[in-house]
Protein backbone atom coordinates (compact mmCIF):
# COMPACT_ATOMS: atom_id res chain seq x y z
CA UNK A 1 0.00 0.00 0.00
CA UNK A 2 1.47 3.51 -0.86
CA UNK A 3 0.11 6.94 -0.10
CA UNK A 4 1.29 10.30 -0.89
CA UNK A 5 0.47 11.84 2.43
CA UNK A 6 3.44 13.64 5.07
CA UNK A 7 4.53 10.58 5.64
CA UNK A 8 6.51 10.35 9.37
CA UNK A 9 10.04 8.98 11.54
CA UNK A 10 9.10 4.64 11.10
CA UNK A 11 11.15 4.93 13.84
CA UNK A 12 9.38 7.21 16.43
CA UNK A 13 6.74 6.12 16.78
CA UNK A 14 4.69 7.77 19.75
CA UNK A 15 3.27 5.65 22.49
CA UNK A 16 -0.20 4.00 22.53
CA UNK A 17 -0.24 4.09 18.50
CA UNK A 18 -0.14 -0.10 17.72
CA UNK A 19 -1.78 -0.27 14.22
CA UNK A 20 1.43 -0.51 12.01
CA UNK A 21 2.50 -2.64 14.94
CA UNK A 22 -0.55 -5.01 14.80
CA UNK A 23 -0.54 -5.28 11.41
CA UNK A 24 3.43 -6.24 11.84
CA UNK A 25 2.48 -8.85 13.76
CA UNK A 26 -0.32 -10.50 12.00
CA UNK A 27 1.43 -10.70 8.99
CA UNK A 28 4.24 -12.16 11.07
CA UNK A 29 2.25 -14.55 12.52
CA UNK A 30 0.99 -16.11 9.10
CA UNK A 31 4.94 -16.44 8.01
CA UNK A 32 4.77 -13.61 5.94
CA UNK A 33 7.48 -10.53 5.45
CA UNK A 34 6.75 -6.97 6.82
CA UNK A 35 8.01 -3.31 5.92
CA UNK A 36 7.62 0.13 6.31
CA UNK A 37 9.22 2.74 3.93
CA UNK A 38 8.41 6.34 5.37
CA UNK A 39 9.84 9.75 4.10
CA UNK A 40 8.54 12.79 5.87
CA UNK A 41 6.87 14.97 3.13
CA UNK A 42 6.87 12.24 0.96
CA UNK A 43 4.48 9.41 1.94
CA UNK A 44 4.80 6.22 3.33
CA UNK A 45 4.44 2.17 1.68
CA UNK A 46 3.69 -0.54 3.39
CA UNK A 47 5.25 -4.07 1.68
CA UNK A 48 4.16 -6.79 3.10
CA UNK A 49 4.70 -10.94 1.43
CA UNK A 50 2.16 -13.65 2.60
CA UNK A 51 2.45 -17.27 1.18
CA UNK A 52 -0.27 -19.14 0.37
CA UNK A 53 -0.83 -22.69 0.70
CA UNK A 54 -1.20 -25.03 -2.38
CA UNK A 55 -4.55 -26.59 -2.84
Amino acid sequence: MRDDGNGFDVGATPHGHYGLRGMRERVLALGGEFEIKSETGVGTTLLFTLSLPRS
